[in-house]
């Protein structure tokens, strides 16, 4: 199971978010300022890391820098910045970020957000958290006071994020499709080499006049050896001694000179 950290200065929504990411399935802790960042990370070990902060004591383009600085912490990160205060591009390339938000950035839009980083056999834990939005009056209750201060209601918001992820998912769903086909293609095209292969082996196995399923027997294996000898001028086994007696001593020499 996921385990996530977050990383806030608002007290009262990290507390939200929280209850609702552990309502749909996720262990969670949460931080209010950035000084004890590398401890936690060290003692939770978490998967995914969100952030938001605007005060002296916690900054979400202060924790992106410093995440990016952590070589050993292999995991995803989301980072939700104010309206209208987004870093450029030469900024953000200093942070580590896999999400970036932009308030309004509700519990709702945030872990749908988080569900979508892996969405492998995440199906059940999204059908939770569309249910607590349509179904708990304390979680709309508590989205509803966030969002009013953005001039938007719960009702806006649900239709906007579930319109937003019906695409992400349909897109998803696209370049899967993509990449089965081709996939798929390059199998097909595979197969087809290896049996241009196996055809020409074939053939030239069909060229040769030899059963290769039998072996020579011992009177052939005896009657090819003389036939080889009777080729290579080779009358006795005497003549064999000799030959094999003067290779030897011409390797011996050849060393002997080499070593002078």
């Amino acid at each position: 199971m996921d385990r996530i950290l977050l990383v806030f200065d608002n007290i009262q929504f990290s507390a939200h978010l929280e209850n609702t990411l552990r309502k749909v399935g996720y262990i969670t802790e949460s931080l209010q300022n950035e000084y004890n960042l590398s401890e936690r990370m060290l003692s939770f070990n978490p998967d995914i890391v969100v952030a938001r902060g605007t005060s002296t004591r916690l900054s979400t383009g202060n924790v992106g820098r410093k995440l990016k600085d952590m070589l050993r912490f292999q995991g995803k990160c989301v980072l939700i910045f104010d309206t209208g205060t987004v870093p450029q591009a030469d900024q953000l390339v200093k942070m580590r970020s896999d999400v970036i938000l932009e308030d309004p950035a509700s519990a709702l839009r945030i872990a749908v957000n988080i569900l979508n980083l892996e969405p492998i056999d995440k199906a059940p834990m999204k059908d939770k958290l569309y249910k607590m939005i349509n179904e708990d009056p304390v979680f709309r209750a508590e989205e509803q006071a966030f969002l009013i201060q953005f001039g938007t209601t719960v009702e806006q918001e649900m239709t906007r994020v579930q319109a937003w992820d019906t695409e992400i998912n349909e897109s998803e769903a696209a370049t899967l499709k993509r990449l089965n086909e081709r996939i798929a293609q390059e199998i097909q095209t595979l197969a087809g080499s290896q049996s241009a292969k196996i055809e020409a082996y074939n053939q030239q196995i069909d060229k040769i006049d030899v059963d290769l399923k039998k072996s020579l027997s011992m009177r052939e294996t005896r009657k090819e050896n003389k036939e080889n000898r009777q080729t290579w001028g080779i009358t006795d086994d005497d003549h064999v001694s000799d030959l094999d007696a003067s290779r030897k001593e011409f390797v011996s020499e050849l060393f002997k000179k080499k070593e002078q």
